[in-house]
C-alpha cells in the first residue's frame, strides 16, 4: 500500500498523484466493477483505529448482479492483495453479508453521533431505505429499515441514494437522491435526517426537467457554508447517449436542516474540466465531490476514462483534468455499444465503469479506487482494450501539498 505522507501548510494546494497499482482478476467473480471505497474509524480495546471498507458489484451464478462488500487488515498491508481483504458478515447470522443483504455498498457511508460506521443502501427497498451499521470498523454489520418521506415532490417511487453522507453544523445529514417524476425523466433530490440516519425526508429537488434526466449526483459544504451540488444528465447527440455534468450552488449558508428547506439555488451551470470532454459540457458519469484543505473542492468522476479535477473558488472553475486509468478500445470500435433503448454508447464510454471510490484519509490525502471493464456491457465487443477485459480493480492516490 503506497503511503499517504503529511505535507507542511502551503499556501497554493496543487495535487500529486501516486502510481497506478492493479489488483489481479479473481476466477471466483464473474464480474468485479462499480467500486466504492471508504476510510472509517473504529475503537477497539479502548483505542481510535481506522481502516479501508469497499464494496463491488459480482455476478451470481444465475447472471443477477449482487454486491461484495469487503474490510481492509489495516496497516500498511497491500490494497491489491486479495487475501488482505476479508468478507463483511452480517451480525446477526454470522453469515456473509452478501448472502443476506446482497444489495449492501460503501457509497453512502459516514460516522454516527456514536462513533460507529453507517451506510445507507443505493437502492430503496418497499417504499424506505435500508442502513447498515457497524461498531468494529466494517467487520460486521446490522440492518435497519429507515423511512422515506418525498412529500412535496413529483415522484413516482423507486429510486436510488447516490452518492456521499455530509454532515451539517446542527449534525443534520445530508445525501443525494434520484427518481422519477415523469415518464422516462429523473430528478435529483437531497434527503435530510435528524435523527442519524434512522429516517429521512425530501429537503430540495435540486435538479429536475422535463427534457433532461437527472441522477447521480454528489454534494459539499464549501468553507463560507454554501452548499454545491454536481449532477449527472443524459442527452441523446446523433443517436448516441452522452453523459454531462451540472453543478448548482445555494445562494447561501446551509448550516441546518431548516436553512436547508429554505435555501435559493444558483443557475445550473455546465462543468467544464479542461481537458477531459469531446463536448464542451464535461462529459462524465458517478461525481464525487469532497472539501478538501482550505476549502478545496475535489471532485472525482468517470467516463470516459477516471478522472480527478480541483476547484480552488467553490466550483466556479475547475483544473485541468488527470486520468488514472483509460481502457477506451484502441481499435475496432466504430459507432459504439447498443443501448438497448435504440441509442449507443459511444466507443469512448466503453471500459472502466467510470464509477470509483474515493476515500478521504486525511484534509489533503484519498486513496482512489477503479475497475478495468464496466460490468456486462463496458468491454463487450470485438474491440482491442489496453488493459484487456478482465475484471481486475486498480487504486491510486492524490496528495495535496
Amino acid at each position: 500500500m503506497v503511503k499517504v505522507a503529511v505535507m507542511a501548510l502551503a499556501l497554493a494546494l496543487t495535487p500529486t498523484y501516486g502510481p497506478v497499482s492493479v489488483e489481479a482478476q479473481d476466477p471466483g467473480y464473474q464480474y468485479r466493477s462499480m467500486p466504492a471505497l471508504q476510510y472509517v474509524s473504529y475503537t477497539e480495546a479502548g483505542q481510535t483505529k481506522q481502516r479501508f471498507v469497499r464494496s463491488f458489484q459480482i455476478s451470481k451464478d444465475d447472471g443477477s448482479l449482487v454486491t461484495r462488500v469487503q474490510y481492509h487488515v489495516g496497516g500498511q498491508a497491500s490494497m491489491t492483495d486479495t487475501n488482505n481483504w476479508k468478507p463483511a458478515l452480517d451480525a446477526t447470522t454470522g453469515r456473509e453479508l452478501l448472502y443476506t443483504t446482497p444489495y449492501a455498498k460503501m457509497n453512502n457511508t459516514y460516522r454516527t453521533a456514536t462513533g460507529a460506521t453507517a451506510t445507507i443502501d443505493e437502492q430503496v427497498q418497499d417504499g424506505h431505505l435500508m442502513r447498515r451499521v457497524s461498531t468494529d470498523g466494517g467487520v460486521s454489520w446490522r440492518s435497519y429499515t429507515a423511512a422515506l418521506d418525498m412529500s412535496g415532490g413529483a415522484y413516482l417511487g423507486g429510486g436510488r441514494a447516490f452518492q456521499r453522507v455530509i454532515r451539517l453544523p446542527d449534525q443534520s445529514l445530508v445525501m443525494p437522491f434520484y427518481a422519477a417524476h415523469a415518464t422516462g425523466r429523473y430528478a435529483s433530490h437531497l434527503l435530510v435526517s435528524t435523527n442519524d440516519g434512522a429516517s429521512w425526508k425530501r429537503a430540495a429537488t435540486v435538479f429536475k426537467s422535463d427534457t433532461n434526466t437527472y441522477s447521480e449526483s454528489s454534494v459539499a459544504r464549501r468553507a463560507d457554508g454554501h452548499l454545491v451540488m454536481i449532477s449527472r444528465y443524459d442527452v441523446v447527440l446523433n443517436g448516441k447517449r452522452i453523459a454531462h455534468l451540472g453543478s448548482r450552488t445555494t445562494n447561501g449558508p446551509v448550516n441546518d436542516a431548516a436553512s436547508l428547506a429554505t435555501a435559493a439555488w444558483g443557475p445550473l451551470k455546465a462543468v467544464v474540466v479542461p481537458g477531459a470532454a469531446d463536448e464542451t459540457v464535461v462529459q462524465g458519469v458517478a461525481p464525487v465531490l469532497h472539501t478538501m484543505d482550505q476549502g478545496v473542492l475535489m471532485l472525482v468522476f468517470g467516463r470516459p476514462r477516471n478522472k480527478i479535477t480541483f476547484s480552488h473558488d467553490g466550483g466556479a472553475t475547475w483544473s485541468a483534468a488527470h486520468s488514472f486509468y483509460d481502457n477506451i478500445p484502441t481499435a475496432g470500435c466504430t459507432d459504439g455499444q447498443p443501448a438497448g433503448d435504440g441509442t449507443f454508447m459511444p466507443c469512448s464510454s466503453l471500459g472502466s465503469s467510470g464509477y470509483t471510490g474515493v476515500a478521504v484519509t486525511s484534509p489533503r490525502t484519498a486513496y482512489i479506487m477503479g475497475d478495468n471493464c464496466h460490468t456486462n456491457w463496458g468491454c463487450a465487443g470485438d474491440y482491442s482494450y489496453p488493459h484487456g477485459r478482465d475484471d481486475k480493480l486498480w487504486y491510486s492516490t492524490v496528495v495535496l501539498s
